[in-house]
């Protein structure tokens, strides 16, 4: 029997790791994961066990290089994740470049290749508030003037608008996924568990008051497989968890490590 291909972008990263392992369950589809270099120790080491996972080198802003491979033929879906994240407002330029262009590059794929673009972004989008209370869903309008200061998530917001343009001007069917703060298995760099380890250090001095949302990188997959398999996907999923205030959150964590909690805590916008 002939699988059916499905690309994943940022294959190589916590959530595309995920993916992978769980694409690799479903005898009816080949995994193909575009990496920037097929012979790097992360491309290696992140693939390593999973069986049958295809590597197709090549950026995501260069898709003219790659994408008439072969194993591209009779394309099932494309899984967007790649992505440039970097909570900080130096050198936006290259961060903006692939977050938005490459969004565009996978749209113009799927509306050569007639399959489905899911693309993740974030809750940050519309889910950041100054008071800790408030909570978002697919309605909620992007919050510029909370985040839009900061390059990551500008990038974001610019390219779910730019995204929807394209895809709506060429027919393609671009589905948005915003996961907030990812928590599960395998997170190496630590991207959302990096503060827990300073805490849990004695090195975490301050925390922002407000809310946040947690979910299970597990339950993230799924939505992503589901989003994509399903008939008649909504435009936009919020996927948000369970939601904590981030001193009870953070008086937990020192709870069960027997360390002290925080003791300053700034208002939201202070941090910014």
């Amino acid at each position: 029997m002939k699988k059916t291909p499905f690309l994943v972008t940022g294959a190589t990263g916590f959530v595309g790791r995920h993916l992978l392992q769980a694409l690799t369950q479903d005898p009816e589809v080949q995994a193909i994961a575009l990496v920037r270099d097929k012979k790097s120790w992360k491309a290696q080491n992140w693939t390593h066990g999973l069986k049958g996972v295809e590597l197709i080198e090549g950026s995501v802003t260069e898709t003219e290089k790659w994408k008439d491979d072969p194993r591209l033929q009779g394309l099932g879906g494309i899984y967007h994740l790649a992505a440039i994240i970097k909570h900080t407002r130096r050198d936006p330029e290259d961060m903006l470049r692939t977050n938005v262009e490459g969004l565009l590059r996978m749209v113009e794929l799927g509306a050569e290749r007639k399959c489905r673009v899911l693309f993740v972004s974030t809750s940050g989008t519309v889910g950041c508030f100054a008071t800790p209370d408030r909570q978002a869903d697919e309605k909620s309008p992007y919050q510029e003037a909370t985040v839009g200061s900061w390059p990551y998530y500008a990038s974001k917001i610019r390219a779910e608008r730019e995204g929807r343009k394209l895809a709506e001007s060429l027919g393609v069917e671009l589905v948005i996924l915003r996961p907030p703060v990812l928590l599960g298995p395998g997170d190496h760099r630590m991207r959302a568990t990096s503060h827990i380890a300073r805490l849990l250090r004695g090195k975490l001095p301050f925390i922002v008051n407000g809310g946040m949302h947690f979910v299970d990188i597990r339950d993230v997959t799924q939505a992503m497989i589901r989003a994509m398999r399903i008939s008649r996907p909504k435009p936009v999923y919020h996927l948000c968890g369970t939601t904590y205030r981030i001193e009870a959150f953070f008086q937990k964590v020192a709870e069960l490590g027997g360390v002290p909690p925080p003791k300053l805590q700034l208002p939201p916008l202070a941090a910014k």
